[in-house]
């Protein structure tokens, strides 16, 4: 199954992202901005990122949630 988390570099997102990426039959889109206002620190949310980037069925999107290209990452 294909899930997009929102909010992927925060700690709920991350530590849902983990948990989902716990059964193989899951492959997870994370989305996060990074915005400068966040009440979580830029350095915090890379480090929440630590153990998914390298996994293989974790794909990263560093893009603002009202300009992502949909069509292209949920294609159907």
């Amino acid at each position: 199954m294909k899930i997009l988390v929102t909010g992927a570099a925060g700690f709920i997102g991350s530590h849902l992202c983990e948990k989902l990426l716990l059964d193989p039959s899951n492959e997870v889109i994370g989305l996060d901005a990074f915005v400068e206002k966040s009440p979580t620190p830029v350095p915090v949310r890379e480090y929440n990122l630590r153990y998914l980037l390298p996994h293989t069925r974790f794909t990263f999107i560093n893009q603002d949630l009202l300009r992502v290209p949909w069509a292209e990452i949920l294609p159907g």
